[in-house]
Parts: structure tokens; C-alpha cells; sequence
């Protein structure tokens, strides 16, 4: 008998569709089907290989990018944040140990704010 256990291209198919396509982590995908996580984490890094996710922006993602541009009045945030070389922004209440006073204020999606510290 042989030691280790044979799985069929069609189950190894579904299993990997079952991490690809929902949030579930490949660790509890593998212990729902009684398999190795290394093993299931083999087949993911084989098909994510074969199958690359396009980094292509989708229609309604482009449509809210456009959307967000308009309302900001430049596809660059470069104007609004001056030259002061400070960096990238710093999302609210996570102020660094090294950040002086607020220096500006950007607008984000759905009422986040971006505050942006030197």
C-alpha cells in the first residue's frame, strides 16, 4: 500500500477554488478537507502562477476612481500636499512618535480621513 495519499486533478481543482474564491485562510480550508496546509499551499502557489490576478482596475473601480478625482479636482495629490517633503500620508490616530502638527488634510472615500503629519 502506497504511503502517501493520491488526490485526483478535479479535487485538487476544487479544493484550491475553495481559498481563491473566498476569504477563507488555506489553513482552515486544508483542516475542513483533512489535508496537509503545505500541501494545499503547494496547488495555491501552482494555480496563482498559472492564473495571475489581473492588476487592471475593474469598471465600477474605475468609475469611483474617476468619481474621486473629479471631487478632489486632480488625479495627483502632489498640489494638495505642497512640497514639503514630509511623506506619505498618516491615517488619523496613528500619529508617529516623530510627526510635528498637522500640516494638511486630504478628503477621502466615505467620510475617512488622511491627516498628513512632518
Amino acid at each position: 500500500m502506497s504511503k502517501y495519499r493520491k488526490f485526483t486533478p478535479e479535487y485538487r481543482q476544487e479544493a484550491v477554488k475553495q481559498v481563491v474564491d473566498t476569504p477563507t485562510p488555506i489553513a482552515e480550508v486544508a483542516r475542513n478537507l483533512g489535508i496537509n496546509p503545505g500541501t494545499l499551499g503547494t496547488w495555491v502557489s501552482k494555480y496563482r502562477e498559472e492564473h495571475p490576478a489581473s492588476e487592471e482596475l475593474s469598471l465600477p473601480e474605475r468609475a469611483r476612481l474617476r468619481e474621486l478625482e473629479r471631487e478632489t479636482g486632480s488625479s495627483d495629490l502632489s498640489g494638495q500636499l505642497g512640497d514639503s517633503g514630509c511623506g506619505p500620508p498618516v491615517l488619523a490616530g496613528a500619529r508617529p512618535a516623530y510627526a510635528t502638527p498637522v500640516i494638511g488634510h486630504v478628503a477621502e472615500p466615505e467620510g475617512v480621513a488622511t491627516l498628513v503629519f512632518c
